[in-house]
């Protein structure tokens, strides 16, 4: 829960190496007055978090994790974290972050400067060392301060994480390759110096470069700014050329840039919502235009869905199977195409109406997804194996198939209130309820076979890596405990024919339990699977 001594003098020597002649930088990126062309920056390879990458990126991420947004006071991400990287102790005064509910409970204030936050949780670490330096006499002081210390860190753990990003944000890009590791890390400041003693020609052209970049940022000059940019691009690519350093192809950055050109999550809401409201215009008027309007929406959100999942394998180069918010995803690419293939397999636009609505819902709650986790970086090595995407798929498969029998459900439950009342007292005899509960039913057993396909998948996986088929592992329990209930559901409905709404609402316990699977045990309870 600390943050070591060591980190914190690592990141101000490399913020004095990157910045030393910037200080005045951060007013020159973020002022009115200063049309410096920042954005020409947005092209230039960094090397952060084990990977190549555009600087547009790195500054998206780090604004985004930072700051919990897409933005700060408006301002492109590229001009903010121009600022952030090259002047740090700037940002670290400035009442620039917004508590949560429990940090402002901490600090009674709704900004926050990060030194605040910083100096308080260090002051109190330090005071809980003493505490514990001072012997037998202070052991029960000691037992209540560090009792008390980690319930602070529940509390502002997230709010301290981000300042600290602010504090080393000078050590996480780095600009020039490593002439003597053609494969390997980026250079620091420190070690591009040190490497261009030993007489790299290319390596002092983008040392100077990075000074004249500085420089341009201090006296805001927009010609040196966008020279030497250009130089430190040049030197990058020359260093490439020389000493076969990897560097990231032009079009890579370019198919980069363009995928995260737009929030790709508010288009896709904005499409499936459109798709969800038209299909239910048509379905209330008989509107063919409407028809014609939701089914053209549907199509071209269901295309988004897989130019998400395609741009970020090729960014990545793996699939989107690493952590919450990249499971999502294909999760939301998944749901489209059951839809797809329910209108198929039983020739009514409704599937896809109550498809759209569910990925709707879906790209809202990925907007709300914690901050941590959005950018992509490398698999750890232990995740390297040929049963990771076919375990993951498949469960995600499983989850988005029972996703849309819950949601088929939901619209039984909504289609039998609307019906009127037969002979023996039931509601839901209408044929429309009936059909809406017959193909729930069939979609909770294709997807209890894909949950059961998941789960050994899984344990193959588990043994292959691990040497073991079962750990007890949280989210290995909560998949059981679901499905359990998708077991009870299909005995249920073989062998005892219970009514109608009690089916839903088993279906519906077990959904709920999909979703503390997949949340609740990544949140609130540890293990190998919380990945976030």
């Amino acid at each position: 829960m600390t943050a070591p001594a060591s980190r914190r003098s690592a990141a101000l020597r490399a913020a004095v190496l990157l910045g030393v002649l910037a200080a005045p930088c951060l007013r020159a990126a973020e002022g009115p007055g200063a049309p410096l062309p920042a954005r020409m920056l947005d092209d230039l390879v960094v090397m952060a978090g084990g990977r190549l990458k555009p600087f547009a990126t790195l500054a998206r991420e780090e604004v985004r994790r930072i700051f919990a947004s897409r933005r700060y006071a408006a301002q492109h991400p590229v001009e903010t974290y121009l600022g952030v990287l090259f002047s740090p102790a700037d940002w670290l005064e400035r009442k620039c972050i917004a508590p949560d509910r429990r940090a402002r409970a901490v600090f009674a204030a709704d900004a926050l400067a990060p030194r605040e936050v910083l100096d308080h949780w260090d002051s109190r670490v330090a005071a809980l060392h003493a505490m514990q330096r001072g012997g037998e006499s202070s052991r029960a002081a000691f037992q209540r301060e560090r009792a008390a210390l980690e319930s602070l860190w529940n509390e502002i753990g997230a709010l301290y994480t981000r300042a600290d990003a602010i504090r080393n944000a000078a050590s996480q890009a780095r600009f020039l390759p490593d002439p003597n590791a053609p494969d390997g890390e980026w250079l620091t400041g420190e070690g591009a110096r040190a490497a261009a003693a030993r007489g790299v020609a290319s390596l002092t052209a983008g040392i100077d470069a990075s000074a004249a970049l500085a420089r341009a940022c201090a006296e805001r000059d927009a010609a040196a700014f966008a020279e030497a940019a250009r130089s430190l691009k040049a030197a990058q690519r020359a260093l490439a050329a020389e000493h076969g350093c990897a560097i990231l192809p032009p079009a890579m950055v370019g198919c980069e840039l363009l995928y995260y050109a737009v929030d790709f999550r508010a288009v896709g809401l904005a499409l499936f919502a459109a798709a969800a409201l038209a299909f239910l215009l048509a379905g209330l008027r008989e509107c063919a235009a409407c028809r014609l309007a939701a089914t053209a929406l549907y199509a071209l959100g269901a295309l988004w869905t897989a130019w998400i999942v395609g741009g970020h394998t090729a960014i990545a180069g793996r699939l989107p199977l690493k952590n919450l918010h990249e499971v999502f995803l294909v999760v939301l690419f998944f749901v489209p195409v059951i839809g797809i293939v329910l209108r198929a397999a039983f020739r009514d636009r409704l599937y896809l109406g109550v498809a759209a609505l569910l990925t709707a819902v879906g790209f809202t709650g990925s907007m709300f997804l914690p901050p941590e986790g959005y950018a992509i970086s490398p698999l750890v090595a232990i995740l390297h194996s040929p049963w990771r995407e076919v375990h993951i798929l498949t469960i995600m498969l499983s989850y988005a198939i029972l996703l849309v029998a819950f949601g088929l459900h939901a619209a039984f439950i909504i289609a039998a209130l609307a019906s009127p009342r037969a002979a023996g007292g039931e509601r839901g005899c209408s044929p429309l309820a009936e059909r809406l509960h017959r193909d729930a039913v069939l979609t909770v057993g294709w997807g209890f076979f894909f949950l059961t396909a998941g789960i050994a998948t899984g344990a193959a996986w588990a043994n292959s890596s691990w040497g073991r088929y079962w750990g007890w592992d949280p989210k290995e329990v909560w998949a059981t405990v679901a499905w359990l209930i998708y077991a009870l559901f299909l005995h249920m409905r073989i062998f005892f024919k219970p009514r109608k709404g009690v089916l839903a609402a088993v279906n519906a316990i077990g959904f709920a339990a999909i979703l503390f699977t997949y949340f609740g045990v990544t949140y609130l309870l540890s293990g190998l699977h919380a990945y976030r």
